[in-house]
C-alpha cells in the first residue's frame, strides 16, 4: 500500500481514517498511517513504513529536523512489541525513536497524540529514507501505532529559536531546495 511515495513494505500498515480503535480522528484530518487502521494489531508480525526523501540539495548550513506526531497503544515494555523509527542513507544508519535491543524506553500506552522531533543534520547531502518499523510478539495486542504529519524541517537562519514552516511534509521523494521550499501534508 502506498500513499504518495510512502511504502508500506511489508506487515500491516495502512493509509486511511480511523474508526475502529486507536484516535477518534488523523490529528490533522482526515487521513494518516496505522497499523491495522480497522482493528488491533496482530501478533507476530513485522510492518515496514519507508519514506524516501532527496537532501542531496540541502548543505550542513541548516540544521534539519524529522518530526512527526503519533498515537500509540502497544504491549511495549521488557522486549514486547517494538516501535522504531531509523534513518537510513548509503553510508550510514541512525535510530531516532525506540530500541532495538528491547526494554522500557517508551511509555507503552499513551494514547495520546505526542510530537516527535529528532535531528537528521548528518544526513544533509544524502537521499535517504525514513523507516517506521513495527515488531510485536507472539501474545497479546493492542490498538496500534497511528502516525500523522510527518515533515522535515530546516532551521530558521539567524533566528535560533524559530523553526520554519515545513519544507517537506508527508509524500517524498522530494528536493529541498529552499528553507522556503514546498508544503505537502497527508490528505
Amino acid at each position: 500500500m502506498s500513499s504518495g511515495n510512502l511504502v508500506s513494505t511489508s506487515g500491516e500498515w495502512e493509509y486511511g481514517s480511523p474508526s475502529l480503535v486507536g484516535p477518534s480522528q488523523a490529528y490533522s484530518p482526515t487521513k494518516l498511517w496505522a497499523i491495522d487502521i480497522n482493528g488491533q494489531y496482530e501478533n507476530s508480525t513485522t510492518s515496514v513504513l519507508v519514506l524516501p526523501i532527496d537532501l542531496t540539495s540541502v548543505n550542513e548550513e541548516y540544521p534539519i529536523r524529522l518530526k512527526w506526531l503519533q498515537w500509540i497503544s502497544i504491549y511495549g515494555n521488557y522486549w514486547d512489541d517494538v516501535p522504531i523509527v531509523e534513518v537510513i542513507s548509503s553510508t550510514k544508519e541512525k535510530l531516532v525513536y525506540g530500541s532495538t535491543t528491547g526494554g522500557a524506553v517508551y511509555n507503552d500506552i499513551e494514547r495520546i497524540w505526542e510530537s516527535k522531533i529528532r535531528d537528521i543534520s548528518e544526513f544533509a547531502g544524502e537521499e535517504i529514507e525514513v523507516k517506521f518499523t513495527f515488531t510485536s510478539n507472539a501474545s497479546l495486542n493492542d490498538d496500534g501505532w497511528y502516525v500523522d504529519d510527518l515533515s522535515v524541517y530546516l532551521y530558521s537562519a539567524g533566528v535560533p529559536s524559530a523553526w520554519e514552516q515545513p519544507v517537506l511534509e508527508g509524500t517524498g521523494p522530494q528536493t529541498i531546495n529552499s528553507i522556503a521550499g514546498p508544503s505537502i501534508s497527508f490528505t
